[in-house]
């Protein structure tokens, strides 16, 4: 009797292996129809050669089974008298063990099972493994693009650095990230999925080294949930330069993001670290204060924003910590501090509609600083005291100040600065009125 008569045999894929092929080819870019021999898996690489494999067991991948085809034999126990055996690629046979752990490493391999009595071969069949690699991610491909800076002319002096906002010693910049952008899905491949992003900043005063010995800041991110899980952020920030306790020259800058993901088909994670360094500077020329006083009046709140001052959004700024330089976001609120001319506190054109950056701005109409709308002279003298010139001075006055002016602008050099705390208040005091003549 043939061997095939005597007994009935089979193998199959098991039932989770088929739920994984399933969902496998739901994960690529075209449908493909399921087959029942054939088995398809992902791998976290990007490419089949690079050093990923898929390692089951035996048992894990098909389960076999068998029965008398002939009658009068039920008392006999048929596993007794079947023997089962496998090969992977090769007809290099081995007895079957549902704990031998096989390795898969080709984009397709045949696996060969097989069933034998002492008359022959009962049953033999053949399936096959498909390996599909995840397509190429890298988050920071673009992160540099992820950062532009919001500007009514964007202006850079030069390849290396990034200019202020005019007239503010801030640079405005949105963040925005599309997990679902520029992706690539090549044929045959699954993808990973991203599922969360987490950025910093840090500001220092230029300089080599100077950026590792400040503490960075995290820049808070939300999203709305979808269905999908795609993320997709858009958030302005602002820049101060650093000011402690003068403006410096320059603010080197660096912002970094973890894109964490998931391998497709997986609860595994794994991040994609990316930084961007980068310049910022003040790039207006230096001139003469006038629209109203460079600090606010005594008796304002220490650390208000003052004119053309940030004073709402997400705004970074460095100060000095206990111990260390600190990256922090200021706790503003939409208040400007009191001057000479009334401050609000407003969106600029730039200014996102939700939680933008604002500045605060003389509550009429007038000049940027740096433009000429009045004049105010002290000149200081241990033996006469103060005594104050201004523009509503005598004519013969405002002409000899004319002239002395003339004279005089060509030695002034104004630097924007900016103080904090006790120094603020000791320089309101002091420093009201820009010194021309001594």
């Amino acid at each position: 009797m043939p061997s095939d008569a005597l007994v009935d045999a089979g193998a199959v894929v098991t039932e989770s292996v088929a739920e994984e092929t399933t969902k496998v080819l739901g994960g690529l870019p075209t449908s493909v129809a399921p087959a029942l021999n054939v088995i398809h898996r992902s791998i976290t690489c990007t490419a089949i050669n690079k050093g990923c494999s898929y390692t089951p067991a035996l048992g894990d991948l098909f389960t076999h089974k068998s029965s008398w085809g002939a009658a009068g034999l039920e008392e006999y126990d048929v596993k007794d008298y079947v023997f089962w055996r496998y090969a992977v690629d090769t007809e290099n046979w081995h007895p079957w063990s549902d704990s031998a752990a096989l390795t898969f490493t080709n984009t397709q391999t045949t696996v060969y099972v097989e069933a034998w009595t002492r008359c022959g071969r009962a049953y033999r069949d053949t399936f096959t493994v498909v390996l599909h690699p995840h397509s190429p991610h890298n988050a920071c491909t673009a992160f540099r693009q992820m950062w532009a800076e919001n500007s009514p002319t964007p202006r850079t002096n030069d390849n290396s650095h990034m200019c202020a906002y005019p007239g503010s010693d801030f640079v405005m910049m949105t963040f925005a990230y599309d997990s679902e952008a520029d992706s690539i899905h090549d044929a045959d491949t699954v993808k990973v999925k991203y599922t969360d992003v987490k950025c910093y900043v840090t500001l220092a005063e230029g300089g080599p080294g100077n950026l590792a010995k400040v503490t960075e800041a995290e820049l808070p991110l939300t999203w709305p949930s979808t269905a999908s899980g795609r993320i997709q952020i858009s958030k302005q920030l602002a820049l101060e330069l650093v000011h402690d306790p003068t403006t410096a020259e320059t603010t080197d800058v660096k912002v970094r993001c973890d894109f964490t993901f998931k391998y497709f088909g997986s609860e595994e994670t794994d991040n994609e670290p990316c930084a961007y360094p980068f310049t910022i500077k003040d790039c207006d020329a230096p001139e003469l204060e006038t629209t109203s006083p460079a600090v606010c009046e005594l008796g304002s709140p220490t650390g208000v924003p003052g004119p053309f001052e940030a004073c709402s959004g997400n705004i970074f700024t460095t100060v000095n910590g206990a111990s260390q330089l600190l990256t922090e976001r200021k706790p503003v609120n939409d208040e400007c501090c009191e001057s000479s001319t009334a401050l609000s506190c407003v969106s600029l054109t730039e200014s996102a509609s939700d939680s933008g950056v604002k500045r605060c701005e003389p509550s009429t109409p007038g000049p940027l600083p740096g433009q000429m709308m009045a004049m105010e002279l002290r000149v200081d003298d241990e033996d006469v005291g103060e005594t104050k010139l201004a523009t509503s001075a005598s004519p013969s006055a405002v002409e000899l100040l004319a002239a002395t002016a003339l004279v005089a602008i060509a030695a002034l050099f104004v630097v924007k600065q900016r103080v904090t705390g006790a120094e603020r208040l000791a320089r309101e005091t002091d420093d009201v009125y820009v010194t021309l003549l001594d």
